[in-house]
């Protein structure tokens, strides 16, 4: 059941990485160009969790963000970005561990796991 938990998280996240994809070949343009690179980011985030937290949380941050930023007056993508960083906050908190993280026993404390 714990690894079911800890893969939760990153399979949501990579659906959210997925819709990154999708927005950023149909936008086209440089908001496309942002959103493919965020997609790009978030998959090497997730690939690297288990070696490198720090290095996995700067790439998922950098990913998230800047589509987020850049379409400000949009609904959606602000908050996928919101999303992305939060359930891959999680994914990556989880890393290798199966419950000892400071981010994944606050989640449970919260009800959300």
């Amino acid at each position: 059941m714990a690894t079911v938990q800890r893969l939760w998280w990153v399979g949501l996240t990579g659906v959210l990485g997925l819709y990154y994809l999708v927005i950023g070949a149909m936008v086209g343009g440089v908001t496309g160009i942002v959103a493919i690179l965020g997609a790009v980011l978030i998959g090497t985030a997730l690939a690297l969790r288990t070696r490198s937290m720090p290095a996995a949380s700067v790439l998922l941050v950098m990913g998230a963000l800047p589509l987020g930023i850049l379409t400000w007056w949009s609904l959606v993508t602000p908050i996928m970005a919101v999303l992305a960083l939060l359930c891959g906050g999680l994914a990556i908190g989880t890393g290798g561990k199966s419950s000892g993280s400071r981010l994944h026993r606050f989640a449970r404390t919260r009800g959300s796991i």
